[in-house]
């Protein structure tokens, strides 16, 4: 939750949703969502400046709350980075985890909140100092283990919106439009009554704050 202008108000927001819709809305936590990084990104000055220090220990409470991951229509694993280096991970390992916590280094939560796609086969390193890099073998394997077609993540800003890795299994979905500033397309995915998945790209929306002030064009004259 930062590297905006408005991420109180994004995360109000998402919460509220929650509360209306709660069989129908569901958010995961993602590696943001964390002491460590809320300190560094923004998220604690923009609170404290419109609340307070106090405010911020109750958002990170609810941050800390929540899913790791979920599984959508019995078939779509859901989650912000991606799969770890335990070699027979299965869904009872994520579900054993206490996330109500901030992620120690190197730990299977981490590795969840902070890994990646690779394209090479087996697991990698990660450049981002966290987690690795899981390869197509590696996702087949997961996805089979534990009667899953796909894994549907985010964590790394796409070009169009979305990316789909690994021969189809692992699908990337990024919905920040003009991410950190540059003009770039977000996405998000429809699944439908055949439960297949449907990218759906978009732009950011006008700024709908307070428009600036007209000012008067001078002719110019030579």
């Amino acid at each position: 939750m930062d590297r905006g202008a408005h991420s109180v108000e994004v995360l109000v927001t998402l919460l509220a949703l929650k509360c209306a819709l709660p069989d129908a809305f569901f958010m995961s936590r993602g590696n943001h969502e964390s002491e460590t990084v809320n300190r560094v990104h923004g998220f604690y000055e923009e609170v404290v400046r419109k609340y307070d220090a106090r405010m911020y220990t109750m958002f990170g409470k609810v941050l800390n709350s929540l899913p790791l991951a979920y599984i959508v229509a019995g078939r779509y694993f859901v989650l912000h980075g991606g799969l770890c280096d335990k070699s027979d991970l299965r869904i009872e390992d994520i579900q054993r985890i206490d996330r109500h916590c901030v992620p120690e280094t190197g730990s299977m939560m981490a590795q969840l909140l902070w890994s990646d796609p690779g394209s090479e086969p087996g697991l990698h390193p990660s450049h981002r100092g966290e987690g690795v890099l899981f390869g197509p073998d590696v996702t087949a394997a997961f996805l089979e283990r534990n009667g899953l077609k796909a894994i549907v993540r985010s964590h790394v800003w796409e070009a169009d919106g979305y990316k789909v890795d690994h021969g189809g299994q692992c699908v990337t979905i990024f919905s920040a439009p003009n991410y950190t500033g540059a003009p770039s397309p977000a996405a998000y995915i429809n699944i439908g009554a055949d439960l297949e998945l449907r990218f759906v790209q978009f732009e950011a929306a006008a700024y709908q704050g307070k428009q600036p002030k007209r000012r008067p064009t001078i002719p110019l004259t030579y």
